[in-house]
């Protein structure tokens, strides 16, 4: 009897994110790592990922963001295949990039935005038959250098990831974020893993 085929797969280097997926034959229940030293960038995994998996909901979670990687999400959403976008950014990108800042509240709405402490990048990718967590050391720009991509398709940590989207956006309340440092605190006390008295969030899967 034959070894049983591992849903996970290892890609040292490709020429682009769809040939990344490719390689690790990537889809349903499969995981697909590696590293890229500037072939493709976040925005065009996310691209390669919702032309597998057809029109899909969008969380962005990012440091940074570069204006031309933010209009090609709008492009997504204007072709159909992004339904709808949610994003957590940090709160010095008001500060360091106030110009995209404000493009990025005015392209998609103060609705659609939360601000927090936040140096996490991760993607959430929602469509039918699928749950995909994208988690990467890249920020939604382009960088000629060595980062990291994690692929997921699994219902169970995509949860795990959006149970944390969704305290922010039920707790800080659109443009809240933009405002007094105050609201930003108090999103952090609620939220955060150091918040008093609040239990350990563990997803206990078999790997």
């Amino acid at each position: 009897m034959g070894r049983a085929r591992s849903r996970r797969c290892f890609v040292r280097s490709a020429e682009s994110a769809a040939a990344f997926l490719d390689t690790a034959n990537w889809g349903p229940g499969r995981e697909a790592y590696g590293f890229n030293a500037g072939a493709f960038s976040l925005v065009d995994m996310l691209g390669a990922i919702v032309e597998r998996t057809g029109a899909a909901s969008l969380t962005l979670s990012t440091w940074t963001a570069a204006g031309a990687d933010m209009a090609r999400v709008s492009a997504f959403l204007d072709r159909g295949l992004i339904t709808g976008t949610r994003w957590l950014v940090d709160r010095s990108f008001l500060n360091r990039q106030p110009a995209l800042c404000a493009e990025l509240r005015q392209r998609f709405g103060d609705d659609s935005i939360r601000v927090l402490r936040c140096h996490a990048k991760f993607a959430l990718i929602a469509a039918e038959g699928w749950r995909v967590v994208l988690h990467t050391s890249a920020n939604l720009n382009e960088n000629r250098r060595i980062e990291s991509f994690q692929v997921i398709e699994d219902p169970d940590f995509y949860t795990a990831y959006e149970a944390l989207a969704e305290e922010v956006f039920d707790f800080q309340a659109p443009g809240d974020g933009f405002g007094a440092h105050a609201a930003i605190s108090a999103t952090m006390a609620e939220v955060g893993v150091q918040k008093p008295g609040r239990r350990p969030k563990t997803v206990r899967r078999p790997w």
